[in-house]
């Protein structure tokens, strides 16, 4: 999201056929990273799939991760479990956990 509150969206290409997702992750974290060092970016968000453990779960599931980013100083990651059957997505409950508050600069000591 631009400072007028516009939003934008964006994607990534490492020049490869067959792309790991963790690489375009990467590209898409450090172009997020000069927005905000550049004064540009009001808040970021970042979705991809990933395995996770829900709360109180001992296996991981499927999941999209949502990462959101504020350059007040807010960092969280929601993820939405799912499971595919017969072709159709069933999400199940969402959960979050605290984000790691590297995208805006100078985060709060507590945060650090």
């Amino acid at each position: 999201m631009l400072l007028d509150g516009e939003i934008v969206s964006v994607g990534a290409d490492d020049g490869e056929d067959h792309s790991r997702s963790q690489s375009l992750i990467d590209i898409l974290q450090a172009a997020f990273k000069d927005g905000a060092a550049d004064g540009e970016l009001l808040a970021t968000a970042l979705v991809y799939d990933v395995r996770v453990a829900p709360p109180g779960a001992r296996e991981k599931t499927d999941a999209i991760a949502l990462n959101l980013d504020h350059r007040d100083n807010y960092s969280v990651t929601v993820f939405f479990p799912y499971t595919i059957n017969d072709g159709e997505p069933e999400i199940g409950d969402a959960f979050a956990s605290s984000g790691n508050y590297s995208i805006f600069p100078s985060p709060s000591p507590l945060h650090a």
